[in-house]
Protein backbone atom coordinates (compact mmCIF):
# COMPACT_ATOMS: atom_id res chain seq x y z
CA UNK A 1 0.00 0.00 0.00
CA UNK A 2 0.87 3.56 -0.25
CA UNK A 3 3.39 4.34 2.51
CA UNK A 4 4.69 7.69 4.30
CA UNK A 5 4.91 6.58 7.64
CA UNK A 6 1.73 4.28 7.67
CA UNK A 7 -0.70 2.31 5.38
CA UNK A 8 -3.58 4.75 3.94
CA UNK A 9 -6.17 2.83 2.49
CA UNK A 10 -8.63 5.88 1.36
CA UNK A 11 -7.21 9.55 -0.54
CA UNK A 12 -10.38 11.30 -0.71
CA UNK A 13 -10.65 14.35 -2.54
CA UNK A 14 -12.16 16.94 -0.32
CA UNK A 15 -13.10 20.59 -0.88
CA UNK A 16 -12.81 22.96 1.42
CA UNK A 17 -16.72 24.09 1.67
CA UNK A 18 -18.40 24.04 5.11
CA UNK A 19 -20.17 20.81 4.46
CA UNK A 20 -16.97 18.84 4.21
CA UNK A 21 -14.89 20.64 6.55
CA UNK A 22 -17.06 19.95 9.15
CA UNK A 23 -18.20 16.10 8.00
CA UNK A 24 -14.30 15.75 8.80
CA UNK A 25 -14.06 17.44 11.83
CA UNK A 26 -16.96 15.49 13.10
CA UNK A 27 -15.40 12.04 11.70
CA UNK A 28 -13.68 9.88 14.90
CA UNK A 29 -9.83 10.92 15.30
CA UNK A 30 -8.93 7.20 14.68
CA UNK A 31 -10.39 7.25 10.79
CA UNK A 32 -8.88 10.56 10.61
CA UNK A 33 -5.29 8.55 11.06
CA UNK A 34 -6.30 6.02 8.30
CA UNK A 35 -6.94 9.38 6.16
CA UNK A 36 -4.47 10.88 3.65
CA UNK A 37 -6.42 13.61 2.04
CA UNK A 38 -6.27 15.66 -1.34
CA UNK A 39 -7.24 19.23 -0.67
CA UNK A 40 -7.32 21.42 -4.01
CA UNK A 41 -6.59 24.92 -2.07
CA UNK A 42 -9.45 28.08 -2.56
CA UNK A 43 -10.85 30.51 -0.58
CA UNK A 44 -12.40 29.56 2.66
CA UNK A 45 -16.30 30.65 2.48
CA UNK A 46 -16.01 34.72 2.29
CA UNK A 47 -12.53 34.68 3.89
CA UNK A 48 -10.03 37.77 2.92
CA UNK A 49 -6.65 35.73 2.99
CA UNK A 50 -5.40 31.60 1.99
CA UNK A 51 -4.55 31.38 5.62
CA UNK A 52 -7.90 31.16 6.60
CA UNK A 53 -8.55 27.93 4.65
CA UNK A 54 -5.43 26.75 5.83
CA UNK A 55 -6.78 27.14 9.72
CA UNK A 56 -9.89 25.59 8.70
CA UNK A 57 -8.11 22.56 7.53
CA UNK A 58 -6.45 22.10 11.20
CA UNK A 59 -9.25 22.65 12.61
CA UNK A 60 -10.81 19.77 10.61
CA UNK A 61 -7.92 17.71 10.45
CA UNK A 62 -5.67 18.49 13.19
CA UNK A 63 -1.87 18.62 11.78
CA UNK A 64 -1.81 15.32 10.10
CA UNK A 65 -0.39 14.86 7.18
CA UNK A 66 -2.44 15.77 3.85
CA UNK A 67 -2.10 16.55 0.14
CA UNK A 68 -2.29 19.98 -1.32
CA UNK A 69 -3.28 20.67 -4.96
CA UNK A 70 -4.34 24.44 -6.12
CA UNK A 71 -8.16 24.47 -7.32
CA UNK A 72 -8.75 24.60 -10.76
CA UNK A 73 -12.24 25.94 -10.68
CA UNK A 74 -11.08 28.48 -8.24
CA UNK A 75 -8.15 29.72 -10.14
CA UNK A 76 -10.37 30.42 -13.15
CA UNK A 77 -12.86 32.28 -10.91
CA UNK A 78 -9.77 34.62 -9.51
CA UNK A 79 -8.52 35.26 -12.76
CA UNK A 80 -12.03 36.78 -13.60
CA UNK A 81 -12.67 38.23 -10.21
CA UNK A 82 -8.75 40.23 -10.75
CA UNK A 83 -9.83 41.59 -14.38
CA UNK A 84 -13.37 42.57 -13.83
CA UNK A 85 -12.79 44.11 -9.73
CA UNK A 86 -10.69 46.95 -8.69
CA UNK A 87 -10.34 45.24 -5.27
CA UNK A 88 -10.56 41.86 -5.46
CA UNK A 89 -10.37 40.05 -2.47
CA UNK A 90 -6.55 38.78 -1.73
CA UNK A 91 -7.16 35.10 -1.58
CA UNK A 92 -7.59 35.84 -5.77
CA UNK A 93 -4.24 37.18 -5.97
CA UNK A 94 -2.46 34.53 -4.04
CA UNK A 95 -3.99 31.40 -5.64
CA UNK A 96 -2.93 33.28 -8.81
CA UNK A 97 0.70 33.83 -7.43
CA UNK A 98 0.74 30.06 -6.31
CA UNK A 99 -0.39 29.38 -9.91
CA UNK A 100 2.47 31.70 -11.50
CA UNK A 101 4.88 28.67 -13.65
CA UNK A 102 7.43 31.49 -13.69
CA UNK A 103 11.10 29.91 -12.22
CA UNK A 104 9.97 26.26 -11.52
CA UNK A 105 6.86 26.96 -10.23
CA UNK A 106 8.98 28.57 -7.42
CA UNK A 107 5.65 30.43 -5.66
CA UNK A 108 3.97 27.21 -4.86
CA UNK A 109 7.47 25.84 -3.69
CA UNK A 110 8.15 28.70 -1.49
CA UNK A 111 4.42 28.20 -0.49
CA UNK A 112 4.84 24.16 0.25
CA UNK A 113 7.81 24.44 1.72
CA UNK A 114 6.37 26.60 4.79
CA UNK A 115 4.33 23.35 5.64
CA UNK A 116 6.19 20.13 6.73
CA UNK A 117 2.97 18.15 7.22
CA UNK A 118 1.87 18.74 3.28
CA UNK A 119 2.58 16.52 0.45
CA UNK A 120 2.59 18.65 -3.06
CA UNK A 121 1.29 18.26 -6.57
CA UNK A 122 2.73 19.04 -8.96
CA UNK A 123 1.45 21.66 -11.38
CA UNK A 124 1.38 21.15 -14.63
CA UNK A 125 -0.44 23.58 -16.44
CA UNK A 126 2.94 24.59 -18.23
CA UNK A 127 4.65 21.82 -18.99
CA UNK A 128 8.32 23.61 -19.81
CA UNK A 129 8.39 24.38 -15.90
CA UNK A 130 7.35 20.75 -14.79
CA UNK A 131 11.10 19.17 -14.51
CA UNK A 132 12.39 22.22 -12.29
CA UNK A 133 9.54 22.34 -10.56
CA UNK A 134 9.67 18.58 -9.40
CA UNK A 135 13.29 19.01 -8.49
CA UNK A 136 12.53 21.87 -5.98
CA UNK A 137 9.68 19.91 -4.70
CA UNK A 138 11.77 17.06 -4.34
CA UNK A 139 14.55 18.84 -2.64
CA UNK A 140 11.62 19.03 0.30
CA UNK A 141 12.48 15.69 1.01
CA UNK A 142 8.52 14.00 0.68
CA UNK A 143 6.90 12.56 -0.94
CA UNK A 144 5.09 14.45 -4.17
CA UNK A 145 2.05 13.78 -5.74
CA UNK A 146 0.49 14.07 -9.45
CA UNK A 147 -2.94 14.80 -9.44
CA UNK A 148 -4.22 13.59 -12.86
CA UNK A 149 -8.40 15.00 -13.45
CA UNK A 150 -8.94 13.32 -16.51
CA UNK A 151 -11.96 14.98 -17.09
CA UNK A 152 -9.98 18.32 -17.45
CA UNK A 153 -7.53 17.12 -20.43
CA UNK A 154 -7.82 15.13 -23.31
CA UNK A 155 -5.65 12.54 -24.89
CA UNK A 156 -3.39 14.53 -26.37
CA UNK A 157 -3.02 16.50 -23.16
CA UNK A 158 -2.79 13.39 -21.02
CA UNK A 159 0.10 11.93 -22.90
CA UNK A 160 2.31 15.20 -23.18
CA UNK A 161 1.64 15.41 -19.39
CA UNK A 162 2.99 12.29 -18.76
CA UNK A 163 5.92 12.37 -21.58
CA UNK A 164 7.14 15.57 -19.95
CA UNK A 165 6.73 13.94 -16.71
CA UNK A 166 9.21 10.84 -17.98
CA UNK A 167 11.75 13.42 -18.12
CA UNK A 168 11.64 13.85 -14.27
CA UNK A 169 12.97 12.22 -11.23
CA UNK A 170 9.77 11.77 -8.88
CA UNK A 171 10.86 9.23 -6.85
CA UNK A 172 8.43 7.47 -5.22
CA UNK A 173 5.67 9.63 -6.01
CA UNK A 174 2.00 9.09 -5.73
CA UNK A 175 -0.28 9.66 -8.78
CA UNK A 176 -4.27 10.08 -8.21
CA UNK A 177 -5.51 9.41 -11.49
CA UNK A 178 -9.47 10.88 -11.30
CA UNK A 179 -11.89 9.51 -13.70
CA UNK A 180 -14.59 12.13 -12.39
CA UNK A 181 -17.83 11.28 -13.19
CA UNK A 182 -18.65 7.52 -14.14
CA UNK A 183 -22.13 6.46 -14.29
CA UNK A 184 -23.81 2.87 -14.82
CA UNK A 185 -22.27 2.38 -18.12
CA UNK A 186 -18.54 2.62 -16.87
CA UNK A 187 -17.88 -1.10 -18.21
CA UNK A 188 -18.20 0.01 -21.48
CA UNK A 189 -15.07 2.07 -20.53
CA UNK A 190 -13.71 -0.19 -18.43
CA UNK A 191 -10.74 -1.20 -20.99
CA UNK A 192 -9.67 2.14 -21.37
CA UNK A 193 -10.21 3.22 -17.91
CA UNK A 194 -7.58 0.08 -17.09
CA UNK A 195 -5.50 0.67 -20.14
CA UNK A 196 -4.67 4.71 -18.87
CA UNK A 197 -3.76 3.02 -14.94
CA UNK A 198 -1.55 -0.13 -16.69
CA UNK A 199 0.20 3.02 -19.20
CA UNK A 200 1.01 5.11 -16.20
CA UNK A 201 2.42 1.81 -14.20
CA UNK A 202 4.41 0.86 -16.92
CA UNK A 203 6.07 4.29 -17.40
CA UNK A 204 6.11 4.98 -13.45
CA UNK A 205 6.69 1.45 -11.61
CA UNK A 206 8.43 3.31 -8.86
CA UNK A 207 5.23 4.90 -8.26
CA UNK A 208 2.00 4.56 -5.92
CA UNK A 209 -1.25 4.81 -7.71
CA UNK A 210 -4.62 5.53 -6.83
CA UNK A 211 -7.52 5.28 -8.85
CA UNK A 212 -10.36 8.23 -8.11
CA UNK A 213 -14.00 8.63 -9.76
CA UNK A 214 -17.75 9.78 -8.49
CA UNK A 215 -21.00 8.20 -9.44
CA UNK A 216 -23.10 10.15 -6.97
CA UNK A 217 -26.62 11.05 -7.96
CA UNK A 218 -27.08 14.81 -9.16
CA UNK A 219 -30.51 14.66 -8.16
CA UNK A 220 -33.42 12.85 -6.16
CA UNK A 221 -36.37 14.35 -7.15
CA UNK A 222 -39.30 12.44 -6.84
CA UNK A 223 -37.66 9.73 -4.63
CA UNK A 224 -38.00 9.01 -1.06
CA UNK A 225 -36.76 5.57 -0.38
CA UNK A 226 -33.73 4.03 -2.19
CA UNK A 227 -30.61 3.53 -3.34
CA UNK A 228 -27.54 4.45 -5.61
CA UNK A 229 -24.80 2.21 -6.83
CA UNK A 230 -21.66 3.06 -5.43
CA UNK A 231 -19.86 2.53 -8.67
CA UNK A 232 -16.43 3.99 -8.48
CA UNK A 233 -16.30 1.50 -5.86
CA UNK A 234 -16.98 -0.92 -8.38
CA UNK A 235 -14.25 0.94 -10.77
CA UNK A 236 -11.56 0.31 -8.60
CA UNK A 237 -12.21 -2.94 -7.75
CA UNK A 238 -12.12 -3.95 -11.29
CA UNK A 239 -9.28 -2.59 -12.11
CA UNK A 240 -7.36 -3.84 -9.13
CA UNK A 241 -8.78 -7.23 -10.72
CA UNK A 242 -7.52 -6.78 -14.20
CA UNK A 243 -4.21 -5.41 -13.44
CA UNK A 244 -3.77 -8.21 -10.79
CA UNK A 245 -3.37 -5.93 -7.87
CA UNK A 246 -4.01 -5.53 -4.72
CA UNK A 247 -1.71 -2.45 -4.01
CA UNK A 248 -3.83 0.39 -6.00
CA UNK A 249 -5.07 2.90 -3.07
CA UNK A 250 -9.20 3.89 -3.44
CA UNK A 251 -9.33 7.24 -3.51
CA UNK A 252 -13.27 9.22 -4.41
CA UNK A 253 -14.83 12.56 -3.83
CA UNK A 254 -15.89 13.51 -0.26
CA UNK A 255 -17.92 16.16 -1.99
CA UNK A 256 -19.96 13.59 -3.82
CA UNK A 257 -20.13 14.90 -6.97
CA UNK A 258 -16.78 15.97 -9.46
CA UNK A 259 -19.19 18.77 -11.30
CA UNK A 260 -21.08 21.17 -10.14
CA UNK A 261 -25.18 21.43 -9.42
CA UNK A 262 -27.17 23.90 -11.58
CA UNK A 263 -30.17 25.27 -10.62
CA UNK A 264 -31.81 27.62 -7.76
CA UNK A 265 -30.53 27.86 -4.31
CA UNK A 266 -33.50 27.23 -2.45
CA UNK A 267 -33.73 24.63 1.14
CA UNK A 268 -33.36 21.16 -0.01
CA UNK A 269 -35.63 18.61 1.31
CA UNK A 270 -34.11 16.78 3.78
CA UNK A 271 -31.85 13.61 2.94
CA UNK A 272 -30.03 10.91 4.92
CA UNK A 273 -27.62 9.16 3.26
CA UNK A 274 -26.30 5.59 4.37
CA UNK A 275 -23.20 4.00 2.82
CA UNK A 276 -23.09 0.52 2.40
CA UNK A 277 -20.39 -1.26 0.96
CA UNK A 278 -21.39 -1.36 -2.89
CA UNK A 279 -24.12 1.09 -2.81
CA UNK A 280 -25.95 4.19 -1.12
CA UNK A 281 -28.83 3.99 0.88
CA UNK A 282 -30.85 7.04 1.24
CA UNK A 283 -34.32 8.22 2.86
CA UNK A 284 -35.65 11.63 1.91
CA UNK A 285 -38.86 13.36 3.00
CA UNK A 286 -40.77 16.44 1.70
CA UNK A 287 -41.23 20.12 3.31
CA UNK A 288 -45.34 20.20 3.32
CA UNK A 289 -44.38 23.84 1.32
CA UNK A 290 -40.64 24.54 0.74
CA UNK A 291 -41.60 28.04 0.11
CA UNK A 292 -42.68 28.14 3.65
CA UNK A 293 -40.85 26.06 6.01
CA UNK A 294 -42.50 26.11 9.55
CA UNK A 295 -40.55 26.56 12.18
CA UNK A 296 -38.60 23.01 13.54
CA UNK A 297 -39.98 21.31 10.50
CA UNK A 298 -36.45 20.47 9.10
CA UNK A 299 -35.82 19.53 12.31
CA UNK A 300 -38.26 16.80 13.09
CA UNK A 301 -38.07 15.75 9.39
CA UNK A 302 -34.59 14.65 10.32
CA UNK A 303 -35.27 12.97 13.49
CA UNK A 304 -38.07 10.99 11.78
CA UNK A 305 -35.75 9.97 8.91
CA UNK A 306 -33.07 9.03 11.09
CA UNK A 307 -35.59 7.00 13.32
CA UNK A 308 -36.72 5.40 10.00
CA UNK A 309 -32.87 4.56 9.06
CA UNK A 310 -32.06 3.08 12.23
CA UNK A 311 -34.64 0.55 11.95
CA UNK A 312 -33.62 -0.71 8.32
CA UNK A 313 -32.51 -3.85 8.31
CA UNK A 314 -28.71 -2.29 6.57
CA UNK A 315 -28.34 -0.06 9.90
CA UNK A 316 -25.01 -1.43 11.46
CA UNK A 317 -25.65 -0.62 15.21
CA UNK A 318 -22.37 -1.22 16.45
CA UNK A 319 -20.59 1.65 14.03
CA UNK A 320 -21.94 3.90 17.07
CA UNK A 321 -22.91 6.80 13.85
Amino acid sequence: MFLIDKDYQYIPVLSISRAEMKALEELPEKDKDNLLPLFPLKGWASAKTLDKALARIKTSFGNRRFIADIDSDFLVRAYSEVAVKDEPREVFKEIIELANSDNGYDNWYQFIKQFEHIHPCVQLNDLSQVNSQVKKLRSLGRRICVYLKLNEVNTKQLVSQLDELEKTDLGDALFVIDFGDITHSYEASLQGYAHIVEMIHAKFPQCYLAVSATSFPYGFSGQNDGEASIYERQLYQKISDLLGSDEIVYSDRGSARAGKLAGGSGTPPPRIDYACKTEWRFIREEFDDSSDIGEGEKAELYSQIAQEMMDQDYWIEELSL
